[in-house]
């Protein structure tokens, strides 16, 4: 089993867009970033957690790299 931690954000709370560390949530394009893929989680599944010679097939994802011709 696997557990994981998950902080859960009122962005519409004033203490956080009043925060300097904390109101990059605020924004309209940090939205749904889960959905995209862009937490730390998503990038290491998808294998852009590193930037070796070996991880160039997996840019911009693994399907794309098979389809160039």
């Amino acid at each position: 089993h696997k557990y994981f931690e998950v902080i859960l954000v009122d962005v519409n709370a004033p203490e956080i867009k009043s925060d300097k560390d904390l109101n990059w949530l605020t924004e309209k394009n940090s939205r749904g970033r889960a959905e995209r893929g862009l937490t730390s989680e998503g990038k290491k599944s998808r294998g852009h957690k590193s930037k070796k010679k070996t991880t160039h097939k997996v840019r911009p994802s693994r399907r794309a790299n098979q389809r160039q011709g």
